[in-house]
């Protein structure tokens, strides 16, 4: 994570409660809350990409979509090709 910064928020008592409950109840310590609602605020705008990616691509047919990634990964290992040779992908990752 980068740089934090301070967000002023305001939610009903009753979800406070709640959130505030269930990281308890789970062991929550300092910083649970906001990484609660970091992880969440991800997870949702990582949702709506990918509904906006099939809403943008839901014309394009199984073997167009497939050729299209294909294409573009192609795209991608020649213009990192150093960074994949340079992998070793026998080794465990951690």
């Amino acid at each position: 994570m980068g740089a934090e910064v301070r967000w002023n928020l305001k939610v009903s008592q009753t979800l406070d409660t709640d959130l505030r409950t269930f990281l308890a109840e789970r062991g929550g310590k300092k910083g649970d809350l906001s990484s609660f609602i970091e992880q969440a605020v991800a997870k949702a705008l990582l949702q709506e990409t990918l509904r906006d990616v099939h809403l943008r691509n839901q014309d394009l047919s199984e073997d167009d979509a497939l050729a299209l990634v294909e294409s573009e990964l192609g795209l991608m290992r020649e213009e990192h090709k150093d960074f994949w040779s340079a992998r070793d992908w026998s080794a465990p990752h951690p």
